[in-house]
């Protein structure tokens, strides 16, 4: 919402315009990367006020405003920025200026504005691959036959983040396989894009490339079954928690 308020002793004829710093190219910018079109609109008029080539459209003559002396009049305006294929995070901002501009140019009153949306951090994963969903919403990953060596199952981790990704790893069975409502357990291990994840201690750790710009992987799981000799036949189970954050 703008105010204008006229402390002359006439009445004043305007416009308001929307210009950007000379030479400064139209978007909201982090800095680096692509800009960000916006579109800024004059809900009060129905009118465009984006400044697309350096400054607003102005509106003819006859449909200036007009403020008597001593009046003051509000206009409500509408910030929406397209942000469809955004993948990075951070502050994306514009500078302008908002001019209160008569018929022959004269400028009579103006504002410097920053325009601009904060891009929180944000991560997400997905599995593909060898898996079933079950009622309660777990993937359920059928390993087989259980013997030693890697199990044949094609099982993938795909991430994506706005920046570089961190993945917490929490075993159930503390990195075993157990059968349930017995002492039996098989041991197991896990890797992601070929590092080993420790889930001996009930909770392993994998950090992806270091860089400060958007991520993007794709993790194959391998499951490294341990040694299953002597162990009573029956099925063996155990819960993987994962969880990613955006560093």
């Amino acid at each position: 919402s703008l105010t204008f308020r006229n402390s002359g002793t006439g009445t004043c004829r305007f416009t308001p315009v929307f210009r950007l710093e000379s030479g400064e190219p139209f978007g909201l910018s982090s800095g680096t990367g692509e800009r960000l079109r916006y579109l800024l609109r004059d809900i009060t008029r129905s009118l465009n006020a984006t400044p697309y080539s350096g400054s607003s459209r102005r509106v003819a003559q006859d449909g200036q405003l007009e403020l008597p002396p001593g009046a003051q009049m509000s206009l409500n305006y509408e910030f929406l920025v397209q942000a469809d294929g955004l993948r990075n995070d951070g502050e994306f901002s514009q500078t302008v200026r908002v001019q209160a501009e008569q018929a022959d140019l004269d400028v009579v009153g103006g504002s410097m504005l920053r325009l601009g949306i904060q891009v929180l951090p944000s991560a997400r994963i997905g599995l593909a691959g060898a898996y079933a969903l079950a009622s309660t919403g777990y993937a359920v990953v059928d390993l087989g036959e259980l013997s030693e060596g890697i199990a044949q199952v094609p099982l993938q981790l795909h991430v994506e983040s706005t920046r570089n990704f961190h993945l917490t790893l929490e075993s159930q069975n503390r990195g075993r396989l157990g059968l349930a409502g017995t002492d039996w357990w098989i041991p197991y291990q896990l890797s992601l894009g070929g590092q080993r994840v420790d889930l001996a201690n009930g909770r392993g750790e994998f950090s992806g490339a270091v860089g400060t710009g958007p991520s993007r992987a794709t993790l194959p799981i391998l499951f490294h079954i341990g040694d299953v000799s002597s162990r009573r036949a029956g099925v063996y189970t155990d819960v993987i928690s994962v969880a990613v954050a955006a560093n």
